[in-house]
């Protein structure tokens, strides 16, 4: 069984990318109490997939992960509108 750290380590991505895939269902999280693992056979599952996909547009992981969020707005842009709204709504 694997830490989500070593999972990572094993895909080479953040931790974080780990997190995201299993709540896509991507990747299947074995919870042993409070701590989470990770079968080795679901991980060589994933990469092996991942192989599989169309070498037509080759990214990584990562990008695939980040990519399948859908169009979100950064804290920054969300900042920027609502400082323009008060704006708008001053003149």
């Amino acid at each position: 069984m694997l830490t989500t750290c070593e999972t990572a380590a094993l895909l080479h991505v953040h931790p974080r990318t780990v997190q995201r895939l299993v709540e896509r269902g991507q990747l299947e999280a074995i919870h042993l109490g409070t701590a989470v693992r990770f079968d080795p056979g679901d991980v060589a599952a994933l990469t092996e997939r991942e192989k599989r996909q169309p070498a037509a547009a080759p990214t990584a992981l990562a990008d695939r992960v980040r990519a399948s969020r859908g169009s979100r707005v950064s804290f920054a842009e969300r900042l920027r509108s609502r400082q323009h709204e008060h704006r708008a709504a001053q003149a």
